[in-house]
């Protein structure tokens, strides 16, 4: 059972000591990952149809396929294909629509892909971004959530296709929003959610009016688009300079017990916890402190604060993700946000906090240049029957050799010896030895030889 709100209030003034006390240290990954299942599971559990293509459960899959590249299960990948092949891999409004809405399901279509390299499932994105690359229009993104929406499929895009004109055409979007619209106030350092919003409209108390959504979707959009961004695009420094701004508008004005009210500048616009605007902050601090682009003393501390509020108070203890603030543009929209409130889009902004959250528990770090060696991609499915996907990445091309062996190191099959170009490559084992007859039950190591060049990746055929 979940708590109902009379329940929850007089025990928050108590968490919010307790929250202050344990948020200046990363909880272990194994208590992160155990909130991260928790909601997940009672999310996917109360959705067996894994829903429609539309921008809410979009956003929704790009926090579960985040959490999959850091803690894969077979089932989650096989939902996250349940949900593309039940839309057919189209997009709303047709392959020619230019709304970034329509186009948020490609962030995890290019993922999918990644997985399992079918031509129908980017055929549709393909067509929609390519034919805003090749028009001259740069007006479609009059709303700040639309960087959220489309901004990362287009440095997915020109990442896939090697093609530098998908990020020139960002570029030219981007400003059309952040300038010439006027949508980013270069004083506050935080996005209006629209023209509408622009001085001089103000809060109740007369203070511009900052979405804590719309300025979650801002500050993550700018986080997912640099992880494709090529390190040498002239605009790079651009974006991570308003990224790096806004972190410190953020950390600034954030709440004692972790959450961010829903109006960025007037504390009493609607206060209360709120989960989405939260969580999407979260992310973008932990990502921008993994990747050396933050300060880790004053931003991971915010990070650490937000996530234990997310999971003492937003958390229930059945996986019910409440107080999230319902579709909108505002902080008067969907009121009041309770602890009965969530969403698709908050579950996957609480994913994408806490998979980032759990690889900095690891000591991860993207601080250093580009991967420079060959690595597997988790295969999918693990465990299998009959057959599973090897996904690897070559840093350069030239002659490799694939070879399945046994734990005990004899060699069962050779999947692959040629010379390969460099990139993503996939192979297939089916489960079968040199002679095409069946191997037992067990685990069993691929191992790739690319020049002076190796990696291995272990899987379990379950018969």
């Amino acid at each position: 059972m979940r708590f109902r709100p009379f329940l929850l209030l007089p025990v928050l003034i108590g968490l919010l000591s307790a929250v202050s006390l344990r948020a200046q240290v990363l909880p272990p990954r194994t208590e992160i990952l155990t909130d991260l299942r928790l909601v997940q599971d009672y999310w996917i559990d109360g959705h067996p149809d894994p829903g429609n293509r539309g921008w809410a459960r979009s956003a929704y899959f790009t926090g579960h396929m985040a959490l999959y590249a850091v803690s894969p299960r077979a089932t989650d990948l096989d939902y996250a294909f349940a949900w593309g092949d039940s839309n057919v891999w189209t997009l709303f409004g047709g392959p020619t629509t230019r709304n970034a809405d329509h186009q948020c399901c490609g962030q995890t279509y290019v993922d999918l892909y990644g997985y399992d390299p079918g031509p129908q499932y980017l055929t549709d994105i393909t067509t929609s971004i390519l034919g805003m690359v090749e028009s001259v229009p740069c007006d479609d993104w009059w709303w700040c959530d639309a960087l959220f929406m489309a901004m990362p499929v287009f440095t997915r895009m020109g990442a896939h296709h090697d093609d530098a004109r998908y990020f020139a055409k960002l570029h030219d979007l981007y400003t059309h929003t952040k300038s010439t619209r006027g949508l980013y106030d270069t004083e506050h350092h935080l996005w209006y959610r629209d023209a509408s919003y622009l001085p001089p409209f103000t809060t109740p108390a007369g203070e511009p009016c900052f979405w804590s959504r719309g300025n979650g979707w801002v500050f993550a959009g700018h986080a997912r688009a640099l992880e494709d961004l090529p390190f040498d695009d002239p605009h790079r420094a651009e974006y991570v300079a308003t990224f790096q701004d806004m972190a410190a508008a953020l950390v600034a004005v954030q709440r004692a017990d972790g959450f961010w009210n829903v109006s960025l500048a007037d504390t009493t616009d609607y206060p209360g916890p709120e989960t989405s605007g939260t969580a999407f902050f979260a992310y973008g601090l932990a990502w921008g402190v993994r990747n050396g682009l933050l300060d880790a003393e004053s931003c991971l501390p915010a990070a650490i604060r937000a996530w234990e509020g997310l999971t003492s108070i937003a958390v229930q203890p059945d996986g019910f993700l409440g107080y999230v603030q319902g579709v909108g543009g505002e902080p008067a929209s969907s009121q009041p946000v309770t602890v009965e409130c969530t969403a698709d889009f908050g579950v996957g902004a609480f994913l994408l906090a806490g998979s980032e959250l759990f690889q900095l528990a690891g000591g991860a770090s993207n601080v250093s240049p580009p991967v420079t060696r060959a690595y597997f991609k988790p295969n999918s499915p693990n465990p299998f029957n009959p057959a599973t996907r090897l996904r690897f990445h070559l840093h350069r091309a030239g002659p490799v050799t694939l070879m399945i062996h046994d734990v005990a190191g004899r060699r069962i099959t050779t999947l692959l010896d040629a010379d390969l170009t460099s990139g993503w490559h996939t192979v297939v084992w089916r489960g079968v030895d040199d002679q095409g007859r069946p191997v037992s039950s067990g685990t069993y190591i691929a191992r790739l030889d690319a020049a002076e060049d190796r990696a291995s990746q272990r899987m379990t055929l379950i018969r």
